[in-house]
């Protein structure tokens, strides 16, 4: 996510916009976390705000820096992000209480000249730091305060101020002189590097939650205009950080909040200072912060079963508890999670039953007495602390007493059936009481007993489980009569049920076909099908008899006769009703059928013809050509076309390739795109085309059915010598005023010399200099334009030429001096006008 502000200066009563961008969040709540100041907000940055992103924008009124923050959260968690502004308190020079003998305040705009004041109680620029009422504060300090005297009974009440450097109220380059009057001449200097870094560089053991701060230094002097501002870098484990995390932003207090950091990690930072005249960039200061890792102990489980007071209870059961959600932290790792089992007759057992890892819940436990009352708890451990749950008892119980389970009764056949098949299925009724094996685990099960012997012994098949009543039995011998019974079991004891039933299985069988399959696709008489076809057929309702059990199947066969004999792959399930059939020949006429068998008697369907699709023809690629593309907006980037032909019938294009090379026979391609699987008739190479250089450049397609066609060559082309010019430029002041003049200065890049400009300033002026300055009427945004031509002829101008927004902001209202004692002519002068109704 991340939030941003433009501007991110200005003057109180101005608004400024706050944009924010996020992903994957559901949520974001809006806050400001530092307001020293008391700055106003109209509207207010609070409340929720749309986590798909958006923007806002707010007048702020005041002075110094607001900090507004934006917190987002969504399924994969929580992130903010937060912004600075910084509003510049709007100065305005007042006369409430000038009393005889005064120095008017002169002023030039929002910025004030210092002046001389006795007994002034309104607001005055004056020197030093002397803040008592009534006295003369000009002197040679060179540090001029804005000093806002409250009168109350004609005595100095608070105070507030803001330190304003003396050099920057003067012109662009004046500067001032020991009794702080602006004079002519101005030196530039470079500034000092910022020093004295917290924490100590090199410093361990650091806080994550520290705070950075260091000294300023003297910020120097730029006659063009003070400018001073400044950009923090600072990352995690780089020793030469370039990631700025306040990006040229006015000088203010030496601070920044990193907010949380991790722990055992190395940081590096650093400050670069600019004044206006140049910058300058402290030393890498680093530090490294304090491991962090605290040990923990896992959450208490919670017992499960048997519960609290069960009585009964097997003598070999299973205790289970609830799983912990929180296993705490071992920082010797690796962490091995585990729970242990407590039990005997103690109320606080210490007899450790077995362990098991955190994804077990549960413990078998065997061996305890009848009778008995047991206590038992369970221990989380994470290898470096632990956790017991509460103490549970529970009572086994008293000697067990083996009974036999009740005997099943017979369903079906029933007794004395004529009929039956050879592969019977037989039934009986669930039992309700199973007895009881005093050896558990308890294993209740069914066993059938069948032969010809009025009371069979013969099992047929496995027990099955108390859940099933049925047993499929197969390979009877027909016109023969059988006995069955039913023994249920429940591992110690078992009961044979109380009848034996007797059934006939019916007399020899006769075989008999399936019906015949019915086509389905591909149709009958179709054309134009695929050399590698599917056919399918309708399923069919009667399988016949195969009196030596049916295998149900069907098997396709297709050739060119009439009635094909060629079986195409191996015979299918009852449940399969089609089949992919490959290696046709194109142009030719098939006949298919399927066949229904059911392992004794087959039946065939009527054959149908269709005929196969003509063969695939090689595609081409045709009209070829290279667009070099604009040199000064999206340099050595050409874009190759062409237009993919095939005379097959609805072919498309399903790949294409294409290689460059500065060699004529491809030796050596310095862009090769590879197959790429697109329908696209462009490709445009991302790197690879060097300046200075004639390239031959070629193009292969593939159609839809992955046919290749062969290499087809562009037309060559040639790339400039060397990159174009790239416009560039700055101007200054940063904030220009209406009717204030503003220097444009070239920043451009050429190969070479740049030798032609062309300034468009939009307000009907233009300039071919290098470094220009033009003045504008009135306020607004103006859209300037520079276009440079380099010394090979390369220019980037007009549509190319670079454009940037500037911001002319209102004209600065005129003051004039007025000598002493003349303010009372100027009053009745002032009275005059007032009585002749004009204010």
């Amino acid at each position: 996510m991340n939030l941003s502000s433009s501007p991110g200066t200005i003057d109180s009563g101005q608004s400024t916009t706050l944009s924010w961008t996020v992903s994957n969040a559901t949520s974001c709540s809006a806050s400001v976390t530092s307001n020293p100041g008391g700055i106003t907000q109209s509207p207010a940055w609070t409340g929720s705000k749309n986590a798909g992103g958006g923007s806002q924008s707010t007048t702020l009124t005041g002075g110094g820096t607001i900090r507004f923050n934006l917190a987002c959260s969504g399924a994969g968690g929580t992130g903010s992000d937060w912004e600075d502004v910084t509003v510049n308190a709007v100065v305005v020079c007042t006369d409430e209480c000038s009393p005889s003998g005064s120095t008017r305040c002169l002023d030039s705009g929002t910025r004030q000249t210092c002046g001389d004041y006795v007994n002034d109680c309104g607001s005055d620029l004056e020197w030093g730091n002397n803040t008592s009422c009534g006295s003369d504060d000009c002197s040679s300090s060179q540090a001029c305060r804005w000093v806002d005297y409250a009168c109350s009974a004609g005595s100095c009440g608070s105070t507030t101020s803001i330190n304003i450097s003396c050099d920057s109220l003067c012109p662009v380059n004046q500067s001032c002189d020991a009794s702080g009057n602006c004079v002519a001449g101005c030196t530039d200097s470079a500034p000092s590097a910022a020093s004295g870094p917290s924490p100590s560089s090199g410093a361990t053991n650091v806080s994550t939650a520290a705070n950075l701060s260091w000294t300023w230094n003297a910020w120097g002097r730029s006659c063009a205009g003070q400018n001073d501002r400044y950009t923090l870098y600072f990352e995690a484990g780089d020793s030469t950080p370039d990631i700025p995390v306040v990006n040229n932003q006015p000088s203010g207090s030496a601070f920044y909040d990193p907010g949380a950091m991790s722990a055992n990690i190395t940081y590096y930072w650093q400050i670069q200072k600019c004044n206006g005249f140049s910058c300058i960039s402290s030393s890498v200061w680093s530090f490294t912060t304090a491991s962090g890792c605290v040990n923990s102990a896992p959450s208490t489980p919670s017992l499960s079963l048997p519960s609290n007071g069960a009585t009964g209870v097997s003598i070999n059961p299973t205790v289970s508890w609830n799983a912990i959600s929180d296993w705490g932290t071992d920082c010797t790792p690796p962490q091995t999670n585990t729970y242990t089992v407590y039990l005997d007759t103690s109320v606080n057992p210490t007899t450790n039953r077995g362990s098991v890892g955190q994804a077990v819940t549960s413990l078998g436990i065997s061996g305890l007495n009848t009778s008995t009352t047991y206590y038992w708890k369970v221990r989380s451990n994470n290898g470096a602390l632990i956790a017991d749950s509460a103490v549970r008892s529970f009572t086994t119980a008293s000697a067990c007493v083996p009974s036999a389970p009740n005997g099943p009764t017979l369903s079906s056949p029933s007794n004395g059936a004529a009929g039956i098949s050879t592969s019977p299925t037989v039934s009986w009724n669930a039992i309700s009481d199973w007895g009881t094996d005093c050896t558990p685990p308890q294993n209740n099960t069914y066993t059938v007993y069948l032969d010809t012997s009025a009371t069979p012994t013969t099992q047929r098949g496995s027990p099955v489980g108390e859940g099933t009543t049925s047993l499929n039995i197969s390979g009877l011998n027909s016109g023969t009569t059988y006995y069955w019974r039913v023994r249920a079991s429940n591992g110690d004891t078992s009961t044979y049920s109380a009848q034996i039933w007797s059934f006939t299985t019916a007399s020899v069988c006769v075989a008999s076909a399936p019906a015949a399959p019915t086509l389905s696709s591909p149709s009958n008489g179709a054309t134009g099908i695929s050399t590698s076809p599917t056919v399918s057929w309708n399923a069919i309702s009667s399988w016949g008899t195969n009196c030596a059990g049916n295998t149900n199947t069907y098997t396709v066969f297709l050739d060119t006769s009439s009635n094909p004999t060629t079986q195409r792959g191996s015979p299918v399930g009852e449940g399969t009703t089609n089949v992919g059939i490959s290696g046709l020949n194109n142009s030719t006429g098939y006949y298919w059928k399927v066949r229904a068998s059911n392992g004794a008697l087959s039946s065939d369907s009527s054959p149908w013809p269709f005929s196969t699709e003509a063969a695939n023809t090689q595609p081409q690629a045709i009209n070829l050509s290279v667009n070099e593309g604009n040199y000064c907006t999206a340099p050595l980037r050409p874009i190759f076309s062409w237009i993919f032909f095939d005379p097959d019938p609805g072919a498309t294009q399903s790949a294409y390739r294409v290689q460059a090379d500065n060699n004529s026979d491809f030796s050596s391609p310095e862009v090769d795109s590879g197959k790429v699987s697109l329908a696209s008739n462009a490709f445009a190479p991302i790197s690879g085309i060097a300046y200075g250089n004639t390239y031959s450049w070629r193009v292969m397609v593939w159609d839809d059915l992955d046919l290749a066609s062969n290499w087809f060559n562009g037309p060559p082309f040639t790339t400039p010598a060397h990159a174009y010019p790239d416009p560039r430029f700055t101007w200054s002041p940063a904030s220009p005023l209406a009717l204030q003049i503003v220097q444009f200065t070239d920043t451009s890049i050429c190969v070479g010399a740049c030798q032609v400009w062309e300034w468009n300033f939009d307000n009907g002026k233009t300039s071919t200099i290098q470094n220009a300055t033009t003045t504008y009427s009135q306020e607004g945004t103006y859209e300037v334009s520079l276009g440079v031509t380099d010394s090979s002829g390369y220019a980037c101008k007009g549509a190319n030429a670079v454009t940037n927004n500037v911001t002319i902001g209102p004209a600065q209202p005129k003051w004039i001096e007025v000598p002493p004692f003349s303010w009372i002519i100027k009053a009745f002068a002032a009275l005059g006008e007032l009585l002749n109704g004009v204010i």
